[in-house]
């Protein structure tokens, strides 16, 4: 019985480490507001819409802040939404595009890959799928998301492990780059030196 006891209380402190529960919190909350000071041009990029995240989604995200924006390119009239996102680790490491998407009517059309943006401050790195939609299959998007502890957003494959109690993350999606022209690239390489301003 006594082993058995111990078992369960080394698995929750366990789980709970995992999950950030057991850190000590400093302002969490004025942490995360400093999303929404982020710039509404971005480049070419202009904001045109702040669309509300769904209640649903903030109650299994945890957001200690976000933001959630649509840019519109002046040039091109290409669209690209991005959410920014604070919280704890294991809500923020565990809902990817791949689980998400698939739910709302669409398939995923290749594996993920790594992408690399680079600013003046960080070699940022980003995962990278593309979709379709199930009822027009030629109608494509792409998904880039990542994670970050403060400094450069990575690729992580087990984001959940993180040495770190709050992650930040990053998603976008856009139109599916082709050639020369890489729009959610574009976005990024002038939005990710803005965002590493309120990364702490």
């Amino acid at each position: 019985m006594l082993v058995v006891i111990a078992l369960l209380m080394t698995s929750a402190v366990v789980h709970g480490s995992i999950d950030g529960r057991w850190s000590v919190k400093k302002d969490l909350i004025a942490q995360g507001e400093q999303i929404r000071t982020l710039p509404e041009t971005a480049g070419d990029w202009k904001l045109v819409a702040s669309p509300e995240m769904h209640e649903s989604a903030l109650r299994i995200l945890q957001c200690h802040g976000w933001d959630q924006r649509q840019y519109r390119n002046s040039v091109t009239g290409q669209f690209i939404t991005v959410a920014v996102m604070f919280g704890p680790r294991g809500p923020m490491a565990v809902h990817t595009p791949e689980v998400c998407f698939d739910s709302v009517g669409t398939s995923q059309t290749r594996d993920r890959r790594v992408e690399s943006i680079s600013t003046s401050q960080n070699d940022h790195e980003l995962w990278s799928v593309e979709f379709s939609s199930k009822d027009s299959p030629d109608d494509r998007f792409e998904s880039w998301y990542a994670w970050s502890d403060g400094g450069a957003f990575q690729a992580s494959k087990l984001p959940r492990v993180w040495m770190a109690s709050n992650l930040y993350k990053i998603q976008l999606s856009g139109p599916t780059g082709s050639g020369a022209d890489q729009p959610i690239q574009d976005f990024l390489a002038e939005f990710l030196p803005q965002v590493e301003v309120v990364l702490e």
